[in-house]
């Protein structure tokens, strides 16, 4: 196998964002690229995001340099950082896509012929911005748990009545208190709420809520799994490849969700357009039968994005190229 230089890639952002203790200005990438042994061309590109991933860019590029340096495969191994072990993956995926397309997208269930997918995302909204751009929009994932409660209520409110119809996806990140999730869930109409995603600062404290509160898991999601006991107003699993350890083991979570009988949408962890394929792919997997919108709406809040070939936005759905 022979390998390229490591690239290291800069996505400015429009204006910061708060994920968990860090703040971020702009999204760094490190692209691995090459030829395999039996000729075939690769390229990767992984972005770790600071407050959610352990790894950063630094010690991905140092563990791989040594990794495949001494075993020249692009297999993962224990050894490695999940970090590292998912652009391996992605390297993997790559080199598949390229030398036998028909089981690279044989993975994701896309027939032969297929040349794009169209994948209905829902927005993503702080309470902070102007309520009249959602005027039209048919679901809605907002941000709560960053401002005062009456301000959020009173925004979520205000939307509501501009867009009777508009069905709510409430993300407070475990940053409420039992307390006040009661408050937001009884001054707003349950009928616009999908449901409520990570609420709560205690996650065991779901357990105790109304079961006709819907909920929805994301980053607690493995602690459940491993206890084998989801609370009980639990319907959806909000599941983000980069966060779980990859495109894999999300396929893996997909399979889990549907035969458990659980909803289930495909997030992003504000990944490059090369990731937000991937993405993609693995909603192709969803029932078709109802209409899901993934947690996709994240090329927005990039500043002057490079034109790529993989994705673009086309109103409220994603556009996703195959080939």
């Amino acid at each position: 196998m022979k390998l390229s230089p490591f690239i290291i890639n800069q996505y400015p952002l429009k204006k910061e964002l708060r994920i968990g203790d860090a703040t971020i200005t702009q999204r760094k990438s490190i692209t691995m690229s090459g030829v395999a042994d039996d000729g075939t061309p690769f390229s990767a590109e992984f972005a770790p995001l600071p407050g959610l991933h352990k790894a950063g860019i630094n010690l991905i590029k140092e563990e791989l340099q040594k990794y495949l340096a001494k075993f020249h495969s692009l297999d993962q191994h224990v050894s490695l950082s999940q970090e590292s072990n998912m652009l391996l993956e992605l390297a993997q995926l790559d080199w598949l896509k390229k030398r036998s397309p028909f089981h690279f997208f044989k993975k994701f269930k896309i027939v032969s012929g297929q040349k794009e997918l169209l994948v209905p995302i829902n927005k993503l909204a702080f309470t902070s911005d102007d309520i009249q751009q959602y005027i039209a929009v048919k679901r809605l994932k907002v941000k709560i748990g960053r401002s005062s409660m009456e301000q959020e209520i009173s925004w979520i409110l205000a939307l509501i009545k501009i867009n009777p119809a508009i069905l709510l996806r409430l993300d407070g990140n475990r940053q409420l208190t039992r307390e006040q999730l009661q408050t937001f869930h009884q001054q707003l109409p349950p009928e616009n709420i999908e449901y409520w995603e990570e609420p709560l600062s205690d996650p065991q404290q779901m357990y105790s809520l109304d079961r006709e509160m819907p909920l929805a898991l994301d980053e607690t999601l493995e602690i459940f799994m491993r206890e084998k006991n989801f609370p009980p107003g639990v319907t959806t699993w909000v599941i983000k490849p980069s966060l779980i350890g990859g495109i894999e083991k999300a396929i893996k979570f997909i399979h889990l969700a549907q035969y458990l009988g659980f909803n289930v949408i495909i997030s992003s962890t504000f990944d490059p357009p090369s990731y937000l394929y991937y993405c993609g792919l693995l909603s192709n997997l969803l029932a078709r039968d109802k209409e899901i919108s993934m947690g996709l709406d994240t090329l927005k809040f990039f500043a002057n994005p490079a034109p790529n070939p993989w994705v673009c936005e086309r109103g409220q759905a994603l556009k996703i190229n195959l080939f």
